[in-house]
């Protein structure tokens, strides 16, 4: 599941503008009213500060723990 997530969110924000299968996701993504349009507003953060939120993300449950938890 992350493996797939992570390749619509790659082809969302990083791919080629010219591949139709892109297009059509952003189209979707907009449609869906999930696309930001616009440039980022704010400053990057730094990196300090993103190695420090990366770090807190990787800590805690994780949600294939909670859906499997649902399942049971």
């Amino acid at each position: 599941m992350n493996a797939f997530l992570s390749r619509v969110l790659t082809l969302a924000t990083e791919s080629d503008e010219s591949d139709p299968l892109v297009l059509r996701l952003r189209n979707r993504l907009r449609a869906a009213g999930m696309l930001a349009e616009g440039a980022p507003t704010g400053p990057r953060p730094s990196k300090t500060d993103f190695a420090r939120a990366r770090a807190a993300a990787g800590e805690g449950i994780a949600l294939s723990d909670v859906v499997t938890g649902l399942r049971e």
